[in-house]
């Protein structure tokens, strides 16, 4: 099976332009258009949306494919600012979801599929992405059943996406908090709940290490535990070194400020943050970011967890909201 080309790009290019699809016998004749093109509905679409952004003509045997004027304004385009040949479609998609799009335009011209939908990323003007869902079908074939005529529409697909990762996040979160319950539960020792708060936090983050502080002797200063977690035990050694004989009075440091608020805190990016103290280990490290976040007992303060990322950046909302609970 040859592979199928990739639409002209100097009217559009598009993933959407797929090829011909072998029909019955009784459907190989011409098929005009049934429908006005502002009427077409997308058949990847959900019944809950079918009305697409974007709608789009491929002339097969031309090799040319039109778009609605709405396609360049998805991209972030103002009018006239988009020309069609300096963004090849090819040039447009995600190099990840390029291969899945392409197989899906395979199968349709090879005649295993009736239609052709595919979901992928697309690039704007801004150099961000945004999610498209594409359809099509053939429309008219000529006497000898080839397809000469397809159309199709594609609808903006970001919001849909953005939606499903805050479920997946969610979900993540639960799972998260179910684990540490579990472990806080069945162990008899707080010891060994608190490494396994710091051990899902950063499997569901992917931040490079934990480390808790508790309130020293006589409760005036946070002293370490000793209790780590770390991906890479090795990697974080001197911040360890460092960190074993540190104390933090209240309000001093961020383990201190944890402490003084009873709320989280963070620095996103320690290597911009003056007069840190555990900057040098922090460097050897390859750690950026700190966050903090209080464990409360009967309305106090007991413990403070800390955390080290390897990029600079700030917990999320959600995650907040969980650990504070």
């Amino acid at each position: 099976m040859s592979k199928p080309k990739v639409p002209d790009p100097s009217i559009r290019s598009r993933a959407g332009d797929g090829g011909p699809a072998p029909e019955t016998p009784q459907a190989l004749t011409p098929i005009p258009l049934p429908i006005p093109s502002h009427e077409l509905t997308c058949p990847a679409a959900s019944p809950a949306r079918q009305v697409a952004d974007v709608f789009w003509t491929w002339d097969i045997p031309s090799n040319r494919t039109t778009f609605s004027d709405a396609w360049p304004r998805l991209l972030g385009y103002q009018d006239g600012e988009f020309d069609p040949a300096a963004h090849p479609w090819e040039t447009l998609v995600c190099a990840e979801d390029l291969p899945g799009v392409m197989a899906r335009i395979e199968a349709l011209l090879a005649g295993v599929e009736p239609s052709y939908a595919a979901e992928y990323r697309v690039r704007t003007k801004s150099g961000d992405w945004v999610w498209v869902l594409s359809g099509g079908f053939v429309v008219e074939r000529d006497e000898s059943g080839k397809a000469i005529r397809m159309t199709g529409c594609l609808f903006d697909n970001t919001r849909t996406k953005e939606l499903e990762a805050r479920v997946r996040r969610h979900a993540a979160l639960v799972t998260l908090l179910q684990r540490v319950a579990v472990t806080a539960n069945e162990s008899s020792d707080a010891s060994d709940a608190m490494v396994e708060a710091l051990r899902a936090v950063c499997e569901y983050t992917g931040w490079t290490a934990g480390h808790v502080y508790v309130l020293g002797p006589g409760d005036d200063e946070l002293v370490s535990a000793g209790l780590w977690w770390a991906e890479d035990a090795e990697r974080i050694h001197p911040l360890r070194e460092a960190t074993r004989s540190m104390r933090f009075g209240r309000g001093i440091g961020l383990p201190g400020r944890v402490w003084a608020t009873g709320r989280p805190a963070w620095i996103p990016d320690v290597s911009r943050e003056a007069n840190f103290f555990r900057a040098d280990a922090c460097g050897a490290c390859g750690v950026r970011a700190m966050f903090g976040v209080p464990v409360i007992a009967e309305g106090e303060v007991a413990a403070v967890l800390e955390f080290f990322a390897a990029d600079p950046m700030a917990p999320g909302d959600e995650l907040v909201r969980m650990l504070t609970g």
